[in-house]
């Protein structure tokens, strides 16, 4: 009869410490889901102010959020540019006219589990009004995949991939 209880105890202590797993667990999934949420909320907010700062031409905030070098991939080509070869290609870029820019979906975002890297799939409908000729527009569909990593506290995109369609 005491070994029973002393069994039984045994199995209550079990009991106790498997709960106590399980809360602990439930515990770190919902931090993880929070800073994942949290992370998911951060990136799209700056995806938006990143498309506001290619809208007004302002090549400081953009390169405020890459890091010193960008892999690009686009029309074929694998490339990285330094920062100063991103700054020299984003003025170049708004030297010939005025873009504008429509959100033909919405971003879809991934956040890895650990919230430190961001996935962006994201398509758009690019107008440039060339400063030359402005009554000769140019109009692309633009579909991107952004990856996006968190240094330091703060999201750098990293890699761009672009495909272009009419």
């Amino acid at each position: 009869m005491y070994n029973d209880r002393i069994k039984s105890g045994d199995d209550n202590m079990n009991s106790v410490r498997t709960m106590g797993m399980i809360t602990i667990l439930l515990f770190i999934i919902g931090c993880s889901n929070n800073e994942q949420a949290r992370a998911q909320k951060d990136v799209s907010v700056l995806v938006q102010e990143m498309a506001n700062a290619f809208r007004k031409q302002d090549t400081e905030f953009l390169l405020a959020h890459f890091p010193n070098e960008v892999l690009l991939i686009e029309s074929g080509v694998i490339k990285t540019l330094s920062k100063d070869q991103m700054r020299n290609a984003k003025q170049q870029q708004f030297a010939i006219g005025n873009y504008e820019i429509e959100n033909l979906q919405k971003p879809r975002i991934t956040v890895s589990s650990d919230g430190k890297t961001a996935y962006v799939a994201t398509q758009f409908a690019v107008k440039l009004t060339p400063n030359v000729n402005p009554t000769n527009t140019a109009q692309a569909k633009v579909a991107s995949l952004l990856i996006f990593e968190k240094r330091n506290g703060r999201w750098y995109e990293t890699v761009s991939c672009d495909t272009y369609g009419q």
